[in-house]
């Protein structure tokens, strides 16, 4: 393993060690890492273990399919089979945000899951990542199973070497994916009446299956609107059916879209005030730009509202959010599906979310967070400042939204950056503001954090954004 990360600096930073990225952090959490209902997906994980335990089989496993067709859910089930066998060294659970990855010890065990890896925001870090396993997989005495969409970056690296072995979910026999989609609905409907003979009814069952086609990821989200304890859910499970019958294909997601849409007419209802509807339209800009996922908490604090709203607000989304019920929980999106589609605007009729203007609001927010630091925001004693280390709790003194705002302004603004249009008076002002007034501040917090070496970076990236920028 050493050799495989020492060949690539980028492939060494992508795995970092660090905490929540492996099956066992994302099995309870809500999201599309739950892993497969019992007796689903039994031909294709016989499949990946019969692969896993013939050592004559190719070492590389390439797990591909479009958004939505379970890769994750398999991805799981397989990591959780493997560490019973104590055959698994490692899992690595991807996202957008991707930048750590939790490792056990590879060298006694034999299989490496890693998982979303289209989602990773570097693409030619994960490239480079896959020529390094590919490169080296004759040379080390492990097995890699690489789960993700088939981009082309993504399926031109993995198709050009022989020694990799192929499984692509969406070919699969179609009657083989509605048997198991048809027992997760049969098993989650059951359970909202339990009482009722006769329920879920055969007609609508079968609408919601057609639906469906081979995506889960439809089935699972249906199953989060039409159980939401707050609303009656046989008058939801009709208001789905009633949706339409287009069928998805791998370049159509019509009634995946239609679905999205009639949530989020939901959660924007003409009713809704226009104030609150701004409000809740950043919150969701938000969650969807955010480098990393913040608490409720955090939420509240980086946009400047109160918890209250907050929590009324995502609510609105618990069919497309994964909310955790403590407020110290990290608010993630359910699928990557939703974010393809909430950025798109030919997909989404109304208010989706335009990436640009997204990073624009929260690098406001950012400054105007930073702009509220102070010198010694710690309360050291004058006197014993510099004089000797200090025991500092930091997540009391910099809680999470000015933690976020310290280590991602910078990012945002030089998204922000790239736009090429006038830059904002407010943003200017902001701006101005920090360098003069709070720069050497904003050092002293990262000195706390243990994070001065990224904030060094962090302002060359901004220095080479404004080089290109309206600003210069």
């Amino acid at each position: 393993m050493d050799t495989l990360l020492h060949m690539d600096a980028n492939v060494a930073q992508l795995l970092q060690s660090a905490d929540d990225v492996s099956y066992k952090s994302h099995r309870g959490r809500g999201s599309e890492f739950a892993g497969c209902m019992e007796d689903t997906r039994v031909n294709v994980l016989e499949d990946l273990e019969r692969w896993a335990d013939d050592d004559t089989a190719p070492k590389v496993c390439w797990l591909g399919g479009m958004a939505g067709i379970g890769k994750s859910s398999v991805a799981v089930t397989f990591s959780e089979r493997m560490d019973k066998k104590l055959k698994l060294g490692a899992s690595f659970f991807c996202s957008d945000s991707f930048r750590d990855a939790n490792r056990e010890a590879v060298e006694r065990h034999k299989i490496v899951v890693i998982d979303a890896i289209d989602e990773c925001a570097n693409q030619s870090t994960v490239e480079s990542l896959i020529k390094a396993v590919l490169t080296l997989e004759s040379d080390i005495p492990l097995k890699f199973l690489i789960a993700g969409r088939p981009e082309p970056q993504i399926r031109d690296t993995f198709l050009s070497s022989p020694n990799v072995k192929v499984v692509q979910l969406h070919e699969i026999p179609k009657d083989h994916v509605q048997a198991d989609i048809r027992r997760y609905l049969e098993n989650s409907l059951s359970k909202l009446a339990m009482d009722e003979p006769d329920w879920p009814p055969n007609n609508d069952l079968s609408i919601l299956l057609e639906r469906s086609d081979k995506l889960f990821i439809y089935a699972a989200t249906a199953m989060r609107y039409i159980s939401d304890p707050r609303f009656d859910f046989k008058e939801r499970l009709q208001q789905i059916n009633a949706l339409g019958s287009t069928r998805p294909t791998p370049s159509q997601t019509g009634p995946l879209d239609q679905l999205y849409n009639h949530i989020m007419s939901r959660a924007f209802p003409p009713s809704a005030e226009e104030w609150e509807v701004s409000r809740r339209q950043d919150l969701l800009s938000a969650v969807i730009c955010l480098n990393t996922p913040l608490s409720k908490a955090g939420i509240t604090s980086l946009l400047q509202t109160k918890k209250s709203a907050t929590d009324r607000d995502l609510s609105q989304f618990l069919s497309v959010l994964a909310i955790p019920d403590k407020d110290d929980g990290k608010v993630t999106i359910f699928h990557a599906s939703f974010r393809d589609f909430i950025v798109d605007p030919k997909r989404c009729e109304a208010h989706g979310v335009d990436p640009s203007e997204g990073h624009y609001k929260l690098t406001v927010k950012c400054l105007e967070s930073l702009n509220t630091l102070r010198r010694n925001i710690c309360g050291l004693p004058e006197d014993n400042i510099g004089s000797q280390p200090h025991d500092i709790n930091n997540t009391q003194v910099i809680q999470e939204g000015l933690r976020y705002s310290c280590l991602h302004w910078a990012s945002h603004l030089t998204v922000t950056l790239t736009k090429p249009l006038a830059v904002p008076p407010t943003l200017l002002m902001l701006l101005s503001t920090f360098v003069d007034e709070h720069l050497l501040h904003w050092f002293e917090c990262l000195s706390v954090l243990g994070e001065l070496e990224s904030g060094l970076k962090s302002l060359e990236n901004v220095r080479e954004a404004v080089a290109v920028s309206s600003l210069q």
